[in-house]
């Protein structure tokens, strides 16, 4: 993943928001500011011995192109002119006992983390929020978090613990 200056691709064209899938590997390519003058990628390849749990943690750029090297010639492109990369490895996590502590609640993959493919993350979020907010009985005194969160737990889901 990185951010570089849409200067360095020399006048390649991408498009607004460019997807390139294969076998075990993809790439989305898009612009991140309106004046297109930064372009920002993410890529996912395998990589069996990367275990790593870091944001911060530097790939090697001559990997990535390599990795790619089959593709089409604009996948080519962007990782050619990019000057740096960072990685981080995609690791399973068990589910968190309990979602709320008091009045802090967790929604989408700060609780039940999804692999970063199409804002699955930020999808979970909106479908728990919303699951929430059905669930909340309308005659209730208490706070919305926990008595939502409780009416969830009612039911069978493990959403949250406590009082």
């Amino acid at each position: 993943m990185t951010v570089f200056p849409a200067a360095l691709l020399n006048g390649h064209a991408i498009g607004d928001c460019t997807k390139w899938l294969g076998p075990d590997r993809h790439i989305v390519i898009y612009y991140v500011k309106p004046d297109r003058s930064e372009v920002h990628f993410v890529t996912s390849q395998p990589e069996p011995g990367f275990t790593a749990e870091s944001w911060s943690a530097m790939g090697d750029v001559k990997e990535l192109r390599a990795a790619f090297a089959d593709c089409h010639p604009q996948v080519r492109h962007v990782p050619a002119a990019c000057p740096a990369v960072h990685k981080w490895a995609l690791v399973d996590r068990d589910p968190l006992p309990r979602w709320c502590d008091r009045n802090v609640t967790l929604l989408g993959d700060a609780c039940h983390p999804m692999t970063p493919y199409m804002a699955q993350g930020a999808a979970m979020a909106i479908e728990d929020a919303a699951s929430a907010i059905r669930r909340r009985p309308c005659h209730t005194t208490r706070p919305f978090p926990h008595s939502a969160l409780r009416s969830i737990r009612a039911r069978g889901h493990r959403f949250c613990a406590g009082k």
